[in-house]
């Protein structure tokens, strides 16, 4: 058991306006795809993807890494041979309704691809602050499923917000992803790296956890790293 410190969900709230900036969130963007994909390389799938699951040490340790934690309901997709596993009929429903995928919301059985598909909400809420269907209670999952739906639809660009150029493009790619495919994360990582560019983000930067003194001082949370 290794001792860590705050989720991205804790931080985000933390924050003076309850958002990261552009420069954390797109790093964070980046960081926790990148973390998904290597859950998926070891034949792993989370099926519940959310800030509160990505974790990061205190800042005076001077470590900008971000970890994945919690599988309690992850589920392998390869079988003992290396070989996917057949698609399922009928899934159960998994996960938070805030993130969760629309095939989970109509219990479809999960994939890789169900996990970027979080990954995605995640980054609009990252980037925005909040999601359009953050004040649905968690319990109004058909409620929140059509806001999803919507964001396929009339109202992908009030959605996205102030999301950067290229993130409709990626949900179009997370779309597009067959049930056995491997999603597109290096395509999915060069429009992120690209808005980077744009913007003369770096690597180096702080993160704004790091910025703010006062949070140095908070306790740390426990938890395992992937």
């Amino acid at each position: 058991m290794e001792l860590l410190w705050k989720n991205l969900s804790e931080l985000q709230r933390l924050m003076p306006t309850k958002r990261f900036s552009l420069s954390t969130a797109i790093r964070c963007s980046l960081q926790t795809i990148n973390g998904i994909e290597e859950l998926h390389s070891i034949g792993y799938i989370s099926r519940d993807l959310k800030p509160s699951n990505f974790i990061v040490r205190k800042p005076s340790e001077n470590n900008n890494l971000i970890y994945l934690i919690d599988f309690g309901i992850a589920r392998k997709y390869i079988d003992h041979n290396g070989a996917l596993k057949p698609r399922r009929l009928v899934g159960a429903w998994r996960g938070t309704a805030r993130y969760c995928s629309l095939a989970n919301h109509f219990k479809q059985d999960q994939c890789r691809r169900d996990d970027v598909e979080c990954w995605f909400y995640m980054t609009i809420e990252f980037i925005n602050g909040k999601l359009p269907w953050s004040e649905i209670s968690k319990y109004e999952r058909d409620e929140i499923a059509k806001k999803k739906q919507s964001l396929r639809k009339s109202e992908r660009e009030a959605i996205l917000g102030e999301c950067p150029d290229g993130w409709s493009d990626i949900l179009d790619i997370i779309d597009s992803c067959g049930f056995e495919a491997a999603p597109e994360y290096d395509t999915i990582s060069s429009i992120v790296d690209k808005v980077m560019d744009a913007n003369s983000i770096t690597y180096e930067m702080p993160y704004d956890w790091q910025t703010i003194n006062e949070l140095c001082e908070r306790e740390p949370s426990q938890a395992s790293p992937h």
